[in-house]
């Protein structure tokens, strides 16, 4: 069976779990690289490429690294957490107590 199934009875396409939560796992990686090259100072790929590079030298570009991992990295991890709590939160179940959910 393929990953794309036509739904039965339904207009559309259908998705597995799996092949859904792949691909929104790899959307959501892709967003968070893009977030971390826009910004006041913008890093365009061949400067990130080069400083990747310089990494796995032992030299770095200390303008680029201060950048990437002490300002844009804490703050795409932030914020990805957050939506994760968010969502999580936002799919819980209604609660049936009284202090949970206090009638208006």
């Amino acid at each position: 069976m393929d990953a794309f199934t036509q739904g039965a009875g339904r207009s559309g396409l259908r998705l597995r779990p799996g092949a859904l939560f792949a691909l929104l796992t790899a959307a959501l990686l892709a967003l968070m690289a893009l977030s971390m090259l826009w910004g006041r100072y913008e890093i365009r790929i061949p400067a990130l490429i080069d400083w990747l590079k310089s990494l796995s030298a032992g030299t770095r570009d200390d303008v680029v690294s201060h950048i990437l991992l002490r300002i844009r990295l804490p703050r795409v991890i932030t914020a990805a957490m957050v939506g994760t709590a968010l969502s999580c939160a936002g799919s819980a179940p209604p609660s049936r107590s009284c202090w949970g959910c206090p009638p208006i």
